[in-house]
């Protein structure tokens, strides 16, 4: 093969440009959305917080004093902590 690519220079270039062509055109028709549609009403958050008593975390963390949520469901362990936040549909968003 290393032969026949030093003896042919001309094919292998018009091969690469094929190929080059080919990727820019497929690129180019490629249909890209810098906004896509996402409707997630649901939210997980896991944190690790190694060495904290599982009362400090579920006090400092997952407190659940979010008005504009319909349901929190926390889950505590030993230096972990897991959060399922669920949004109502009339919430308003917060960024």
């Amino acid at each position: 093969m290393p032969g026949f690519s030093i003896r042919n220079p001309y094919f292998i270039i018009v091969i690469c440009l094929m190929l080059l062509v080919i990727g820019v055109t497929s690129i180019s028709r490629m249909p890209v959305d810098l906004f896509p549609p996402i409707n997630l009403p649901e939210v997980v958050v896991a944190t690790f917080y190694s060495g904290m008593p599982p009362q400090d975390i579920e006090t400092d963390i997952t407190d659940p004093d979010q008005p504009p949520v319909s349901a929190v469901v926390a889950g505590v362990a030993d230096g972990r902590a897991v959060l399922e936040i669920t949004c109502s549909s009339t919430a308003p968003a917060r960024s």
